[in-house]
């Protein structure tokens, strides 16, 4: 995965797990996501980022300021959605 990631050079690239941890990313990739790898927490991970770092708003300028606190509770859902699917197709993954 790794050098696929490293051989796209003209475009931002990265690989990501059902729980949203960005597993690699090639160069491009890390300088647009730059804000979700500045976090040192590890695993970079982008709901963590988007539910609990204020930089978030910034990074996606597309925010609606007028999103409310139940559209983020619909998007958690729709994660928490993925999540169970991920954890039934892939049981030995969430160990």
């Amino acid at each position: 995965m790794r050098r696929i990631l490293d051989a796209m050079t003209t475009a931002p690239a990265y690989a990501r797990n059902g729980r949203l941890d960005i597993l690699a990313a090639n160069q491009l990739g890390k300088a647009l996501f730059s804000p979700i790898f500045a976090d040192p927490a590890r695993p970079a991970n982008i709901a963590r980022f988007i539910f609990l770092n204020p930089r978030a708003r910034e990074f996606y300028g597309d925010w609606d300021p007028g999103s409310t606190s139940q559209d983020a509770l619909n998007l958690l859902a729709s994660w928490a959605a993925t999540l169970d699917q991920a954890e039934t197709t892939h049981p030995a993954d969430h160990t």
